[in-house]
C-alpha cells in the first residue's frame, strides 16, 4: 500500500456531512422511467464498457452452478428459467454503446445437452461443458449478457450451469436468481403457477435515479467523504504482503485454500458480535485487517499504523431495490485504524465506526472516485 503515515485514523474520518435521517428523506424517490429510446448506463457499467469493453477475462462472467438428484423434468426446468427471466428485466439489457443500454427480445432461455454413455466419467465430461460454456465472451453489443445450460449426466443427475456478464450482475443478484428460480421450479412441481409478480422497480430504473442524484450536491458531498477516507492511500489499496516462496518476477496467479473451521465457531462468533453491538463482518473484517498488519509488520514490508481492505458494498440502499436483478454493488475501501495497538473489543469497536461510514456513503460509485 503506497502511503502516507497519518495520526488519528479511521474514528477521525468524517468528511463532509455525515449521513442523517433527514438526508436520507431529502433524495428523490425511485420511480420507473420510460423505455423508449436509448437507456442509461450506470456509472460502473460506464467504467466497464469505456476500459475493457472488448478484453475477455474470466472474472467479467459470473456463474451459478446448481446439481439435481434424483427425478427431474428439464421441461420444467425450462419454464422455470423463462419465468425467472421474464421478471428480472436486467437479463435482456446490452449495450450498443458506452453511453446507453437497450433492451433485446429473450433469446432461447435454456440449452440442453447430454453427456455420452461412451464417457468414462460421464460427471467429469458434465463438468466440462458447463466450463466450457462459462468461458465462452459474451457481446456486449448483440448480447443476451445471460445463457443457461444444463447437462443430463444420467437418469438421476442434472446439472445446471448459468453464465451471466458481471456488467448486468452482482453478487446479490446472483442470490435472487437462484431464489426465483428454484421457487419457480418447485411451484411448476406441484402444478401450480410460479410466484413471481413484477417487481416495483428494475436496475434501469435505478441507473436513472443514480444518475440524477449524483449530478446534484450529493456528489460533492459524498465526494469529500471518501476523499478523507481515502487520503494518503490509493482507491484501490496493495495489501503490502507478499509470498516470500514465489519469485519476484513470477506471475500473478490465484489459489484456493481451505481452512475448516472449528466446531461451534460461528456460534461464538454471533455471540461475541452481539456482545459488541455490531455484525459478523465486522468482527471477521477487524481480525483481517488485524492479520495484515501483524504480517506487513514481520515482514517489514511498510510502516503505518492503518489497513485498507478493498470490499464490495450493496448499494441497496432503497427498499424497493432489494429483489431486483442488476448490477448495484459498488467495491469500497475500509480503512481500518490499528494505531496504539487496541485490543481485540476496541478495534472491532473502531471497525464499526469505518464500516458504519462506508455503508453511509456507499452511493457514490467507486467508478466516479477514481475517475
Amino acid at each position: 500500500m503506497r502511503r502516507r503515515r497519518r495520526r488519528g485514523g479511521a474514528r477521525r474520518i468524517r468528511g463532509g456531512e455525515p449521513m442523517t435521517t433527514a438526508t436520507w428523506a431529502a433524495r428523490p424517490p425511485l420511480t420507473p422511467i420510460p423505455r423508449d429510446g436509448a437507456l442509461p448506463v450506470s456509472h460502473t457499467q460506464r467504467e466497464r464498457l469505456e476500459t475493457g469493453r472488448h478484453i475477455y477475462l474470466p472474472n467479467n462472467t459470473v456463474t451459478i452452478s446448481l446439481r439435481f438428484d434424483g427425478p427431474f423434468d428439464l421441461e420444467l426446468l425450462s419454464r422455470a428459467v423463462t419465468a425467472m427471466a421474464a421478471r428480472h428485466e436486467a437479463l435482456r439489457v446490452v449495450f450498443p454503446s458506452d453511453r446507453a443500454a437497450a433492451l433485446v427480445e429473450p433469446a432461447e432461455c435454456l440449452r440442453v445437452a447430454e453427456v455420452g454413455r461412451e464417457h468414462p466419467d460421464r460427471y467429469a465430461a458434465a463438468v466440462d461443458l458447463l466450463s466450457a460454456d462459462a468461458q465462452t465472451p459474451f457481446d456486449l453489443a448483440a448480447g443476451p449478457l445471460f445463457r443457461c445450460l444444463a447437462v443430463r449426466v444420467d437418469e438421476a443427475t442434472h446439472l445446471l450451469g448459468i453464465a451471466i456478464d458481471h456488467v448486468i450482475a452482482d453478487g446479490w443478484s446472483c442470490n435472487l436468481l437462484v431464489r426465483d428460480l428454484l421457487g419457480a421450479y418447485e411451484a411448476l412441481r406441484h402444478g401450480e403457477a410460479p410466484e413471481l409478480p413484477p417487481l416495483p422497480v428494475q436496475h434501469l430504473d435505478f441507473v436513472a435515479w443514480e444518475l440524477a442524484y449524483l449530478a446534484g450536491g450529493a456528489r460533492e458531498r459524498l465526494l469529500d467523504y471518501w476523499r478523507a477516507a481515502l487520503a494518503g492511500t490509493d482507491p484501490i489499496p496493495d495489501s503490502g504482503l507478499a509470498d516470500a516462496s514465489v519469485p519476484a518476477d513470477a506471475p500473478a496467479r490465484l489459489e484456493r485454500v481451505r481452512n475448516p473451521l472449528a466446531d461451534g465457531f460461528r456460534q461464538r462468533l454471533t455471540r461475541f458480535a452481539a456482545a459488541c453491538r455490531t455484525t459478523p463482518y465486522t468482527v471477521l473484517s477487524a481480525a483481517l485487517a488485524a492479520a495484515v498488519l501483524t504480517q506487513r509488520r514481520a515482514d517489514e514490508a511498510a510502516s503505518g499504523d492503518d489497513v485498507a481492505l478493498f470490499v464490495s458494498l450493496s448499494n441497496r440502499t432503497h427498499a424497493a431495490a432489494q429483489d431486483a436483478f442488476g448490477y448495484f454493488a459498488t467495491p469500497g475501501t475500509l480503512r481500518t485504524d490499528l494505531s496504539g495497538d487496541p485490543d481485540f473489543t476496541e478495534l472491532v469497536r473502531r471497525q464499526a465506526q469505518t464500516v458504519s461510514g462506508a455503508l453511509r456513503h456507499q452511493e457514490l460509485p467507486h467508478a466516479v472516485i477514481v475517475r
